[in-house]
Order: structure tokens, then sequence, then C-alpha cells
């Protein structure tokens, strides 16, 4: 994988976070270590999401539209307080 280099501006103190995590003896070497380590995750919390949904409602994506129902805020809010 090849490496870019982007120039990010940020407040103080997100400037002093990013300071606070990449001191002696913290898991990250430097900033762009640490924000290389940001943007993984935020890309893995996207699969993670993309997977989970796919899962929950992946079949309900797919259905055609026929099998489903129009309803109105108020025909929830009767069925829920039958609930």
């Amino acid at each position: 994988m090849g490496k870019n280099s982007i120039r990010v501006t940020l407040s103080d103190d997100l400037q002093e976070h990013v300071r606070r995590q990449v001191t002696e003896g913290s898991r990250y070497r430097d900033a762009d270590d640490y924000i290389s380590a940001l943007v993984s995750r935020d890309l893995q919390i996207q699969a993670e999401t993309a997977a989970w949904l796919s899962e929950h409602l992946g079949e309900a994506a797919r259905a055609a539209e026929g099998v489903f129902r129009a309803v109105s805020a108020e025909d929830v809010i009767e069925r829920n307080k039958k609930a």
C-alpha cells in the first residue's frame, strides 16, 4: 500500500490531545501513527456497521416493494400502546 501525506490543521485543544497520545512510552510513535490508527479504526467501525446492517436489515432491503405497507405515525403509536 502506497503512502501519501496530507496537511491537517487542528485546534490547540486537539493538538494537545495528539501530543499527549504520542508521548514517550505511549503506544503511538508519532502523530502520523496515531492519526493512522484513528482512520483505520474508523474504517473498521464503518465495515462492522455495514455488516451489522446487512445481517439485520439485508432481507428487508432486498424485499420487493409490494411486501411493505404504509403506516402512519398514529398507527405506530397505537400499536406501541398495545404492546
